[in-house]
C-alpha cells in the first residue's frame, strides 16, 4: 500500500482507496466550478486587453481540467485495478488544480488593484 502525500498540503492519502479518490475528484470538480463562479462574477471583470486574455487562457484551463478530470473519473469507474494508476494521474491532475486555483487568485487580485487604482 503507497500513501502518497500531497505538497500542496491536503492530507495523506492511501493510493488503494478507489472511494477517496473519487471523492476527490468530485471536489475537486466542485473547486474548479467555483472559480469559474467567481471569474464570472462582474467584481472580477476584466479591465485592461491583458486581463481579458488572462481571463479567457483561465476560462480554457478550466474546461481542459474539468475534462481531465472526468476522464480520470472514467478511467477509474471503466478500467479494473486501475487504482494505483488513476492515483498517479490524480496527483498529478492536483498539482494543476493547485497552479489554476493560484492563477485565478492572482488575476482577482490584479483586477481588484487596478479597480481600486482607477479611483
Amino acid at each position: 500500500m503507497e500513501t502518497i502525500k500531497n505538497q500542496l498540503g491536503i492530507r495523506s492519502w492511501n493510493a488503494s482507496s478507489e472511494a477517496f479518490l473519487r471523492r476527490r475528484l468530485e471536489r475537486n470538480e466542485r473547486d474548479i466550478a467555483q472559480f469559474t463562479e467567481k471569474l464570472h462574477s462582474y467584481s472580477f471583470e476584466p479591465k485592461t486587453y491583458v486581463q481579458f486574455k488572462q481571463l479567457a487562457d483561465l476560462k480554457e484551463e478550466a474546461r481542459e481540467l474539468r475534462e481531465a478530470n472526468r476522464q480520470i473519473t472514467m478511467s477509474l469507474r471503466d478500467e479494473a485495478g486501475s487504482v494505483q494508476h488513476c492515483s498517479d494521474l490524480l496527483e498529478r491532475h492536483l498539482k494543476k488544480v493547485e497552479r489554476y486555483a493560484q492563477a485565478v487568485r492572482n488575476y482577482m487580485g490584479e483586477t481588484k488593484l487596478h479597480e481600486t487604482a482607477c479611483f
